[in-house]
C-alpha cells in the first residue's frame, strides 16, 4: 500500500491514477471478485480463519502482481504510462477491497487502510461496498504511513 501510492503521488499528480482500458478485466479484478464471495460465505458461516486467510492471500497476491508488472520500470517508457495508470490503479482499488473485507474482523487496520486511500466514508454498509472499480480515480492521496508497525527480529 505505502510504496503504490508513493508511486501514484509521484506519477499521477498525488493521485489515484485514471483506469485507462475499463473494459479489460485483470487478474487482480478476478480474484478481488472471487475473494469477496469466500469472505463473504466464510463469515456467513462463522469461519473467521478462513475469512482471514483469504483477505491475507489477497494481499500476497497483489504484491506478487506489482512485483511482476514492476511499474517502476515501465514508467521510465512513455509508451507504456497507460499500463502504469492501470497497473497503480488495479492495486489501490485491490487495497481498497482488502480495507472493506478487513472491516468487519479488524476495523481499525480497516480504517487505517482506507484512510490511506483517502476514503473516510461510513462503511457500515459494508455490502455496498464490495464491488470492484469504486475507487474514486484522480483522487487526492494523503502521503502514506505505514498502517502496521514492522515487526523486528
Amino acid at each position: 500500500l505505502n510504496r503504490t501510492i508513493s508511486m501514484s503521488r509521484k506519477w499521477f499528480n498525488n493521485c489515484t491514477p485514471t483506469l485507462i482500458n475499463k473494459n479489460v478485466e485483470s487478474f487482480l479484478s478476478s480474484e478481488s471478485i472471487k475473494t469477496i464471495d469466500k469472505v463473504r460465505m466464510s463469515l456467513k458461516e462463522l469461519a473467521f480463519n478462513e475469512a482471514c486467510e483469504s483477505i491475507l492471500s489477497l494481499s500476497r497476491q497483489t504484491n506478487i502482481y506489482l512485483n511482476e508488472q514492476a511499474p517502476w520500470t515501465m514508467i521510465k517508457e512513455d509508451s507504456k504510462r497507460e499500463n502504469v495508470s492501470n497497473t497503480i490503479y488495479n492495486v489501490l482499488e485491490t487495497s481498497r477491497i482488502v480495507g472493506i473485507l478487513l472491516y468487519p474482523i479488524l476495523p481499525d487496520l480497516s480504517k487505517k487502510i482506507l484512510a490511506q486511500l483517502s476514503i473516510n466514508d461510513n462503511i457500515y454498509l459494508w455490502k455496498e461496498h464490495l464491488y470492484w472499480g469504486l475507487l474514486n480515480q484522480g483522487q487526492k492521496l494523503a502521503a502514506p504511513n505505514p498502517v502496521i508497525n514492522r515487526i523486528e527480529q
